[in-house]
C-alpha cells in the first residue's frame, strides 16, 4: 500500500512509504556550478569576536538574535551600492551616481565568438559585473542579459581580479572595449605609470592548439600598449617568445616580482597540474598579485574549476547565443549589482513584514500556483527563488560554505533562514498566517545541509513527527555496488535527524562515483492551498552531492530524512563503494519479502522505530 498526501505519483526505482506523508521524484538544482577544488583559498576569516562574527564563522546562529543578523545583512546590502559606483567610475569614467559625462566609455562592441562562457555569481557580494550582454551574434537581437565580466576583491588578501567569459585580446572588440582593458589593467594594478611593468601570461591558446593564437595576440597588446613591458621576464621580443614558458610548475617562479598575472583555462599539451597551477596563483594573490582571468572556449576543465571555484563564479556554455557587446552603454548597469536590488527589498519586507499581496493572481482549483500573481513574484517569488536556485547550488557542489572565505551575502541569508525557522509552527497559511508564511517559506528557501549546524522548527507539520532528543546517534558502514549502466539509488536505511550533524567518509579508493541525498520526494507541500497551506516544510528533497574516495562530508539538515547513496555506472569491473556514517538512527527497510528472517526483523524495527518511515526495495 502506498500512503501520499496527494495520490498519484508511484516511485519507479523503489518504494519509500512515509506513515504520515510522502512522495517520490528527486528535485535538482538548475544552477550550473564549478567542481570544489582540493586546495581552497586560506581561511581568513577575522577572529570572532562578536556573536554575529562567531556565527558568520560557524554557521551557528543559536548564539546571535534575529535583530543582529538581520542588521548585519542590511549592512552589507547598503554597502554594494557605493562599492559598485566606486568600480564603474574608475573602469567607465562614469559619475558617482552611475549616469554618463562627456569623458565616459561607451559603445562598446565585443563578440567574444561562440567558444566562450558566460558567469553565474555564486559570491555575489565578492563579484560585481562589469558588463552584461545586450546582444546575441548567434540570433542578431538583444535578449536577455547575461554575465560576461565580473570584478572583485579576493576574500582572503583583499587581492584584486577580473575574469572574462572570452578574450579580449585574442578576440577583440572595439576602440572603446580595447579601451576599457586597459582601464581594467590599471585598476587591477593600482598603477597610474607602468614603467617597469611585469606581466606574467600563463595557459592561453597557444599556436600548438586548435585554437586562434590567444597567447601571442596577448602577450602582442601587452607589448604595444605599455612599451618596455615585461612579459614573462622577456622585454625584447616579448611578443614573440615561446608560448607556455610560464605554465605548469614554471608559473610559481615566474611570479616572483610580477605585478599583473594574465592566466587562461588552457592545461596545455603536457597536461600541467591543476593543482599545481592553482597553489601558485594562491600564493600570488596572497602576496598582493592580481589576476586576470581569460575563459577562452565553452566548457570548463580542471583548471578552470579551481579558478571558478577560488572567485566564486559558476560557468554557463555561451555557444548556442554567442551573448556579447553591441554598442553598450555602462551607465545602463544598475545602481545595485548583480539583482540584488530585488534581495534588499526582499530583506526589508520580511524584516517589517510588509508584504502586500491580495493573492488575486493566484489560479483556484487543483493544486494553487501563484506565480501569476504580480504583487507575490516581485516581493517575495523571484528574488527567494534565486536565493534558493544559488544556495542549492552551492549545496550540490559540496561547498562548506561557513569554512570557506567570502560569500558575504549567502551566509547571511542562511543565518536569517535559521533564525525565522525556529520559531515556525505549522501549519500556516497564506491569507490568515501574515508574514509569518513568508518568513517560514523563505527559511525553506535557505536550507542549507554542508555545515555542522542547522535550526530545527517547532514542529515538522506532517512531514514528519518529532525524534526524541534521547535517540542515539548511530555509526554504520554501508556499502553498494556500482550498476553496469545508469545510477543505482540505494536506500541505506539510516536516517538523518533534523538538526543533528551527520559525517559521511568514503573508505574506499575505487573509481566509482556516488552521491549523497537525503530523501526522494516531489514536491508535495501545497503550499498555497487553502485551508490547508504550508502544513509542512517544502524543498524536502536534499541537493544530491559527490562524495570522493577518501574524502568525507559534514552535513546538517532542519528536516532529516532517509539518507540514499546514488552510485553511478563505471566501466569495467570496479569494487564496491563504501561509506562510513556517523551521527544517523535507522528506519525500517524490507530488501526481501520472501527471506523470512528479514521480515520478522522488518516488524520488529516497524514497532520501535522513531522514525516515520518505511522502505520496501524492489528489483526495479
Amino acid at each position: 500500500m502506498f500512503n501520499d498526501k496527494h495520490p498519484g505519483d508511484l516511485l519507479t526505482v523503489l518504494a519509500i512509504v512515509l506513515l504520515s506523508a510522502c512522495g517520490g521524484g528527486a528535485d535538482s538544482p538548475t544552477l550550473q556550478a564549478t567542481a570544489a577544488t582540493d586546495t581552497p583559498a586560506p581561511d581568513a576569516r577575522p577572529l570572532a569576536t562578536t556573536p554575529m562574527a562567531t556565527a558568520l564563522a560557524t554557521g551557528d546562529a543559536s548564539g546571535v538574535g534575529l535583530a543582529a543578523v538581520m542588521n548585519s545583512t542590511k549592512t552589507l546590502l547598503t554597502s554594494q551600492q557605493t562599492s559598485y559606483a566606486t568600480l564603474k567610475q574608475a573602469l567607465f569614467g562614469l559619475n558617482s551616481n552611475g549616469t554618463a559625462n562627456t569623458t565616459s566609455l561607451t559603445g562598446l562592441d565585443w563578440n567574444p565568438t561562440h567558444d566562450s562562457s558566460q558567469f553565474t555569481l555564486l559570491d555575489s557580494t565578492q563579484n560585481k559585473t562589469l558588463l552584461a550582454s545586450n546582444w546575441s551574434y548567434k540570433s542578431g537581437a538583444t535578449g536577455t542579459p547575461t554575465v560576461l565580466a565580473v570584478a572583485g576583491n579576493d576574500a582572503t588578501t583583499n587581492a584584486r581580479y577580473a575574469a572574462f567569459g572570452g578574450n579580449p585580446f585574442g578576440e577583440p572588440g572595439n576602440a572603446a572595449m580595447d579601451q576599457f582593458m586597459g582601464k581594467t589593467v590599471a585598476w587591477l594594478t593600482k598603477r597610474t605609470t607602468f614603467t617597469g611593468f611585469k606581466v606574467v601570461t600563463a595557459h592561453l591558446p597557444g599556436t600548438e592548439t586548435y585554437w586562434f593564437p590567444h597567447e601571442s595576440k596577448t602577450r602582442a597588446w601587452f607589448t604595444t600598449k605599455y612599451p618596455g613591458v615585461a612579459v614573462n621576464g622577456v622585454t625584447t621580443g616579448a611578443a614573440t617568445q615561446a608560448d607556455n614558458r610560464c605554465d605548469g610548475d614554471k608559473l610559481d617562479a615566474c611570479l616572483q616580482g610580477a605585478h599583473l598575472l594574465v592566466i587562461g583555462r588552457e592545461q596545455g599539451p603536457s597536461a600541467y597540474s591543476g593543482a599545481a597551477v592553482m597553489q601558485a596563483v594562491l600564493s600570488a594573490q596572497s602576496r598582493g598579485i592580481p589576476v586576470l582571468y581569460l575563459h577562452h572556449y565553452r566548457d570548463t576543465n580542471d583548471l578552470s574549476s579551481r579558478l571558478l571555484d577560488h572567485f566564486g563564479l559558476g560557468q554557463v556554455n555561451n555557444y548556442w547565443s554567442v551573448n556579447g557587446l553591441k554598442g553598450f552603454n555602462p551607465a545602463t548597469l544598475p545602481a545595485m549589482p548583480n539583482n540584488l536590488a530585488s534581495v534588499q527589498a526582499l530583506v526589508n519586507r520580511l524584516d517589517t513584514g510588509t508584504f502586500t499581496s491580495t493573492w488575486s493572481g493566484c489560479t483556484t482549483s487543483g493544486r494553487i500556483s501563484c506565480t501569476g500573481d504580480a504583487t507575490y513574484m516581485t516581493q517575495f517569488g523571484t528574488p527567494a527563488e534565486a536565493i534558493r536556485t544559488a544556495l542549492r547550488a552551492l549545496d550540490a557542489n559540496g561547498t562548506a560554505l561557513f569554512s570557506r572565505a567570502g560569500y558575504a551575502l549567502e551566509k547571511r541569508l542562511v543565518l536569517l533562514g535559521d533564525k525565522y525557522r525556529q520559531t515556525v509552527s505549522y501549519p500556516l497559511n497564506k491569507a490568515t498566517s501574515g508574514a509569518s508564511f513568508y518568513r517560514a517559506y523563505f527559511s525553506d528557501m535557505t536550507a542549507y545541509l554542508h555545515r555542522p549546524y542547522s535550526s530545527v522548527a517547532k514542529n515538522l507539520g506532517n512531514f514528519s513527527g518529532v525524534i526524541p532528543a534521547t535517540t542515539a546517534a548511530l555509526t554504520r558502514r554501508v556499502t553498494v555496488t556500482p550498476p553496469l549502466t545508469g545510477t543505482r539509488d540505494h536506500m541505506t536505511g539510516l536516517y538523518a535527524m533534523p538538526g543533528r550533524t551527520v559525517t559521511l567518509t568514503r573508505t574506499d579508493t575505487g573509481p566509482g562515483v556516488v552521491k549523497v541525498g537525503l530523501n526522494m520526494l516531489r514536491d508535495t507541500t501545497w503550499v498555497f492551498n487553502q485551508p490547508s497551506g504550508l502544513d509542512r516544510p517544502t524543498q524536502l528533497t536534499a541537493p544530491r552531492s559527490t562524495l570522493k574516495a577518501g574524502e568525507s562530508m559534514t552535513i546538517t539538515s532542519p528536516y532529516g530524512g532517509p539518507l540514499f547513496l546514488h552510485a553511478e555506472a563505471v566501466t569495467g569491473v570496479v569494487p564496491d563503494v563504501a561509506v562510513q556514517v556517523t551521527g544517523v538512527t535507522t528506519h525500517p527497510v524490507l530488501r526481501d519479502a520472501n527471506d523470512p528472517a528479514q521480515v520478522t526483523a522488518f516488524n520488529a524495527e516497524l514497532a520501535t522505530t522513531p522514525t516515520n518511515w518505511v522502505g520496501i526495495t524492489t528489483d526495479t
